[in-house]
Parts: C-alpha cells; sequence; structure tokens
C-alpha cells in the first residue's frame, strides 16, 4: 500500500510537469472572426473551423489565413499550408 502511494504521487508530479510545458493559445471568438472577415464572405462553418483552430496558433496565422481563404478562394487546409510557409504559427 505504501508503494502505491508513492508511486500515486510520482504520477502526479509528472503529469503536472507535462501540463506546465504545455502552451495553450487563446480561442478567437466567432465575432472577433467575422470583424476580421470584413467582407462577410466566410461561411459558417469555416468560421467554426477558425475559432477552433485559433487557440493552437496567433492572430497574425488567423488573419493570413482568411485572406488566402477570401481573396484566393482557397480551402481550409490550403491557407494553412500556405500561411504555415509565409507566416509561421
Amino acid at each position: 500500500m505504501y508503494s502505491n502511494s508513492k508511486t500515486n504521487t510520482s504520477n502526479m508530479k509528472n503529469n503536472t510537469k507535462k501540463n506546465n510545458n504545455k502552451k495553450e493559445g487563446v480561442k478567437l471568438t466567432i465575432s472577433e472572426i467575422k470583424k476580421l472577415d470584413k467582407n462577410n464572405k466566410l461561411k459558417e462553418n469555416q468560421i467554426k473551423k477558425l475559432s477552433e483552430h485559433s487557440i493552437h496558433h496567433t492572430k497574425t496565422h488567423i488573419k493570413k489565413m482568411i485572406n488566402l481563404m477570401v481573396n484566393d478562394k482557397m480551402s481550409f487546409t490550403k491557407s494553412h499550408n500556405e500561411t504555415m510557409k509565409k507566416v509561421g504559427k
């Protein structure tokens, strides 16, 4: 029994370390993404997907993706790949 409690404690410490190393982004709200899409050309599903995507990427990354999706009529995946090359995360 004593050895199990030590194991549980060390597991808790390891989990804490893992969580501290993880960088979490700030999720842009749907209204914030709509403001970035000045011409209102994005579809609702694209806006929702960008909102979820924003957790992992910077606002500059999201702006560039919106620009490519609206102006160059790129898909979500193509605009993401292009943005990763030009802007990064």
